[in-house]
């Protein structure tokens, strides 16, 4: 009798333990974030509109990091295992519940986190963002087992380029007589996403684009309306399609920033000081003494 009865408890031992690793053999899901980094101590300004394709504006941030916009995350990344095998992550409808500043992926392989952990496999992932305006930007990141935090694989993104915000302000004079809108920015002939275009005393961030990190010298050019200030409203055009061309260098000595790194923004501040009033409008009568 006694011979049975240590099979028995043998044979619960096996089924326990089976039952045991089942459950810690998890199906993994994946938890994306991407976050631009403040490059420069120089004062930020921020903006007073958001970018149509956003919730919450990639200009609006003041001085911290700046976290990617819901909308902006990207659909799919890429991604690839150590073990050879290629999938992608789809997003998600919502932030994940557990891990703040994070976003639900579905991955179209399955991954349990044992297997992830007994083979110590990694992951490296690419994807891109803001491909609709000028250059857009390639993010890239990898995941090993130490990134696994319960069922949750937490992959964060890399940005490889630079994000230069630009600022611009009006000198009073001319902004007492004369009202600017800009029409497009280009830098290097690249477009720059312009977010707002009215321009006036107060310095305030209009636009953006990505560069590479690399120390260049640019030429950066502007594209202006110019329409008198004869009362609030109608506005009247003066004159069209004024061009503003500068060039600059960064990521050199002298430079007002001095290195650049990717994955970090900084805020150009930007100037307009004409030389002159320019042609004179109809509407500039009431402003002229004639004695």
């Amino acid at each position: 009798m006694r011979f049975y009865i240590l099979i028995l408890m043998a044979a619960f031992v096996v089924v326990s333990c089976s039952d045991e690793e089942g459950q810690t053999a998890r199906e993994v899901h994946a938890c994306v974030r991407a976050v631009w980094q403040n490059g420069s101590e120089t004062t930020r300004y921020a903006a007073s509109v958001t970018r149509a394709l956003t919730t919450t504006d990639i200009l609006a941030d003041g001085t911290s990091d700046i976290i990617i916009d819901a909308d902006d995350y990207p659909a799919t990344i890429n991604v690839v295992c150590s073990d050879g095998n290629s999938f992608v992550l789809t997003k998600g409808a919502n932030q994940c519940s557990t891990h703040n500043s994070y976003w639900q992926y579905t991955p179209s392989a399955i991954y349990k986190d044992k297997d992830i952990q007994r083979d110590n496999l990694t992951f490296t992932a690419t994807a891109a963002i803001d491909t609709g305006t000028g250059t857009g930007d390639l993010l890239t990141g990898t995941a090993d087992k130490d990134c696994i935090k319960g069922n949750h694989l937490l992959l964060t993104l890399r940005h490889t380029q630079v994000l230069l915000r630009f600022a611009f302000k009006v000198v009073d004079k001319y902004d007492a007589i004369r009202l600017v809108k800009i029409k497009s920015m280009q830098l290097n002939g690249t477009p720059c996403t312009l977010v707002d275009n009215v321009l006036s005393t107060e310095r305030q961030l209009i636009g953006y684009t990505y560069v590479n990190p690399e120390a260049a010298t640019y030429t950066f050019r502007s594209t202006f309306d110019i329409y008198d200030k004869h009362g609030v409203t109608p506005e009247h055009l003066v004159k069209a399609d004024v061009t503003a061309r500068n060039t600059f260098s960064l990521g050199k000595p002298g430079s007002s920033i001095a290195t650049l790194s990717a994955g970090n923004y900084y805020d150009l501040n930007v100037t307009l000081r004409p030389d002159s009033l320019g042609t004179l409008s109809d509407h500039d009568n009431g402003r002229l003494t004639i004695e």
